[in-house]
């Protein structure tokens, strides 16, 4: 009887779910139970598993394909009945180390509710060496920690990459209301308000980064509701200095990247208050913008 669920989120996405799933069962550590949820609106990945040659080592769920992506996280969260969990996507390729790793840290540190780590970055069907957190191994101990990462929009651990505790994450879940399509980082915060989390600085796996990616499109209206959320669980006020600046990260995507057009209203708007706030990264940006 296994102790560890591994489970693949997938939608619509079939071609590249077989890689996925080569690099998990490919893994040192095979003492898992291996569950593919398919919350896809077509039948194709349904078809090539029920073809796929290891398709006896994988527990395939198909969903009604009407599922949201916090709707589809809930509901995993829910159903899951082993001590540990890990929560992959269809796009990422795992090192074959990562669930050993992972599970072996996680296991022998009861105090932890998550363990996560690095990853590389793929940038489409490119391997890379670049590494997408540049620091060394921390324990996060309180969620100051960890939302300052959020705030300075740096070093935050991606969210396939953790494996949790579920004795310690209970009855833990998503809330749209908490940041929408980032309702995954105000998760991933409010663990540190039952316990400690762990990143392990070695890169256990590849993270995906493509045109398809819903991080690639940006919701102002819930970058603005994580920020609120963050703010109140979390030790800082809105005259932070790290919180400032992402108030006027989400205020620049907003206004400039969002729009086809920026008059020179806004523009003025804008060059104001980041003169203001000493934001200098942000008025190279509005100005190379408003010069293309």
């Amino acid at each position: 009887m296994f102790d560890l669920t591994v489970y693949v989120l997938t939608r619509n996405r079939s071609d590249l779910l077989i890689e996925t799933l080569i690099s998990i069962i490919n893994q040192s550590n095979k003492n898992f139970c291996l569950v593919v949820s398919d919350n896809s609106t077509n039948n194709e990945t349904k078809e090539i598993l029920e073809n796929y040659q290891y398709k006896h080592l994988i527990n395939y769920i198909k969903r009604d394909g009407k599922l949201s992506g916090i709707e589809h996280l809930n509901l995993i969260l829910s159903e899951v009945t082993t001590k540990y969990l890990m929560i992959f996507h269809d796009d990422d390729i795992m090192l074959p180390d990562m669930v050993e790793k992972l599970y072996t840290y996680l296991s022998t540190h009861s105090n932890l509710v998550a363990v996560a780590c690095n990853a590389y970055m793929l940038k489409g069907d490119v391997f890379t060496l670049d590494k997408i957190v540049r620091v060394k191994d921390v324990l996060y101990d309180d969620v100051d920690k960890m939302v300052r990462n959020h705030m300075q929009r740096k070093n935050v651990p991606l969210f396939p990459s953790y494996m949790y505790n579920m004795d310690i994450l209970k009855e833990e879940k998503l809330y749209y209301n908490r940041g929408q399509k980032y309702a995954d980082a105000a998760f991933i915060c409010s663990l540190l308000l039952i316990g400690k989390i762990f990143f392990i600085s070695q890169p256990l796996f590849y993270y995906r980064i493509h045109s398809l990616q819903d991080s690639h499109s940006f919701d102002s209206k819930g970058y603005s509701q994580l920020y609120h959320y963050l703010i109140d669980i979390s030790s800082f006020s809105k005259h932070d200095k790290d919180v400032t600046f992402f108030r006027l990260y989400n205020i620049y995507w907003n206004y400039v990247s969002n729009r086809n057009e920026l008059s020179s209203y806004t523009f003025s708007r804008l060059l104001k208050l980041f003169l203001l706030k000493h934001n200098y990264i942000l008025l190279l940006k509005l100005l190379i913008r408003k010069k293309n």
